[in-house]
C-alpha cells in the first residue's frame, strides 16, 4: 500500500484534489480538522467556536490528531493507494505554528509514521477566509502555516513535492505522475 498525502496550508485546494481522487477511484481519508470544526460549531457556534480555538489552540490540535490516529487505523493494507487529507505531522506544524509545545507522544508517533509521498499545496490565489464555516486563518497565516508544513514533513524525513497553483486536472495530473513508483 502506498501512503500520500496531500497537505498545505488553509483554503490550497486539498480538499477539492482528494474529491477528485475519490472520483477516479482512489481510497481517499478526508480531513479530520473540519470534522472537528464542525462539531464545535454545533456545540457552541460559529463566532463561540473561533473564540474558543483560538484560546485553546493545543487543545484543539490535540482534538484533531486524536481523530486522526482513529481515522489512520481504518485503512485497508489492500488499498493499492490512499490518498490522506493532511497527515499526522500537521498537527505538529500547527502547533509549531502557534508557539505551542508539542507532546512527546505526538513526535514519537510522527518519527514512527511515514508516507511514501507528501504533496504540499499552495495556498489559492483567490484565497477566502470561509468565516462562515468557523476557519480563523488569514491568507498571511495559510502561507506561513505551508511554510511550516514544508519544514516538519522534511524534518522527518519526508520529500515534499510541491504543487503550484493551476487546474485541479493540472494538479492530478502533476501528483499522478510523481506516482509512478
Amino acid at each position: 500500500m502506498k501512503r500520500i498525502v496531500i497537505t498545505g496550508g488553509p483554503y490550497a485546494g486539498k480538499t477539492t484534489l482528494i474529491n477528485h481522487f475519490a472520483k477516479l477511484g482512489y481510497k481517499t481519508i478526508p480531513e479530520v480538522a473540519s470534522k472537528v470544526i464542525n462539531r464545535l460549531n454545533r456545540e457552541l457556534g460559529v463566532e463561540e467556536q473561533r473564540t474558543w480555538r483560538k484560546a485553546h489552540v493545543a487543545e484543539f490540535q490535540h482534538m484533531i490528531f486524536g481523530a486522526q490516529e482513529n481515522d489512520y487505523c481504518l485503512v485497508d493494507a489492500e488499498d493499492e493507494i490512499v490518498f490522506y487529507d493532511r497527515g499526522l505531522h500537521a498537527g505538529l506544524a500547527y502547533l509549531s505554528h502557534y508557539d505551542q509545545v508539542i507532546p512527546e507522544r505526538m513526535k514519537k508517533l510522527a518519527s514512527e509514521y511515514s508516507y511514501d509521498c507528501v504533496f504540499l499545496c499552495h495556498v489559492l490565489d483567490s484565497f477566502d477566509r470561509r468565516r462562515s464555516t468557523g476557519r480563523i486563518s488569514d491568507k498571511k497565516a495559510a502561507v506561513e502555516i505551508q511554510n511550516v508544513l514544508k519544514e516538519v514533513y522534511l524534518e522527518y524525513g519526508h520529500e515534499v513535492i510541491e504543487v503550484p497553483q493551476m487546474p485541479v486536472e493540472d494538479r492530478v495530473n502533476l501528483i499522478l505522475r510523481h506516482l509512478r513508483f
